[in-house]
């Protein structure tokens, strides 16, 4: 396994200028940062091209091994230029094809589909939901749905499975597959979950006939060795939104009864809690036949 840093440096004239009008000051910095890239061998998407007093921002999407040697020499550096408030960055982990292959679940997540497009969640059909918990300290909120799931069907279009996050100004999370999906779940024997009509509103689209999923089984509490990458202590009220805690461990003895579809003990929580679902590689193997892309991540079994 290898945890990859992806980081994004942008350097600005125009907030540059305010401590320099020098245009030749500005551009000596980019090709400074040139060399360091170059010569500490930083990989970089692409080499940005020199800026000009008219196109005056330029980019720098870079990757490197997290926690590494040189990720630290890397930073001291850009805190040298005071650079480093201005780098953005993701998480990204390869896995070994064995620790794929060898892997009993696989974290699963396609919420790319849903910010991808303008898909209206189901609050905004009539669908009710309830604040049961929201968290006095950093806001957190838990929603619970108290009605069926009312919704336009037709943002499906030709999706089988679709996941709409929680939002902590609308509501709850939902899984919404379709019938032809239904049918096929059943037809495999596939376990761990349960399903209830979607009730179609609005005709904007042709409708689809769909279902809501629910995981019902839920695993037991991660490893103690599941690595923090970043972030703060947790909550302490809640126990939840601080460390951010990746890739997955869960130790052997705790994984003997598993579902192919099953929830993580722990929620997730971008300001309002929902799900980690995770699928056996029975599922995922189904889901690969029909096409289906989530980005998948193994587990790490320890002990």
């Amino acid at each position: 396994m290898r945890m990859i840093y992806c980081g994004s440096l942008h350097i600005d004239y125009r907030t540059y200028k305010e401590g320099s009008d020098d245009f030749e000051s500005f551009l000596k910095l980019k090709r400074n940062l040139d060399s360091i890239f170059a010569q500490k061998k930083i990989p970089l998407r692409k080499y940005p091209k020199d800026p000009t007093p008219k196109f005056c921002v330029t980019y720098y999407n870079f990757f490197l091994d997290y926690q590494s040697e040189l990720f630290y020499e890397f930073f001291d550096i850009m805190k040298e230029l005071s650079l480093d408030k201005q780098i953005t960055y993701h998480f990204k982990c390869e896995f070994t094809d064995k620790e794929k292959n060898e892997s009993p679940l696989f974290f699963m997540a396609t919420y790319f589909d849903f910010y991808a497009e303008d898909i209206k969640h189901p609050s905004e059909y009539g669908t009710k939901y309830e604040k049961t918990f929201v968290c006095p300290k950093c806001g957190a909120v838990k929603f619970d749905q108290v009605s069926p799931l009312f919704w336009d069907t037709g943002q499906m279009k030709e999706r089988l499975l679709l996941e709409i996050p929680a939002n902590r100004h609308y509501g709850g999370y939902s899984f919404i597959i379709t019938e032809h999906l239904a049918d096929i779940l059943q037809q495999k024997n596939c376990s761990g979950y349960s399903l209830e009509k979607v009730y179609h509103v609005e005709n904007s689209a042709p409708p689809h006939q769909c279902y809501q999923l629910f995981v019902n089984h839920v695993l037991p509490p991660l490893s103690d060795k599941t690595p923090v990458l970043e972030g703060s202590d947790d909550c302490e009220e809640c126990g939840k939104y601080g460390k951010t805690k990746f890739p997955l461990h869960y130790d052997r003895s705790s994984l003997d009864n598993l579902k192919d579809f099953n929830r993580a003990y722990e929620e997730r929580t971008y300001s309002a809690f929902q799900p980690r679902i995770l699928v056996s590689p029975k599922v995922k193997d189904l889901f690969d036949s029909l096409k289906i892309k989530p980005v998948y991540q193994p587990i790490i079994v320890v002990g």
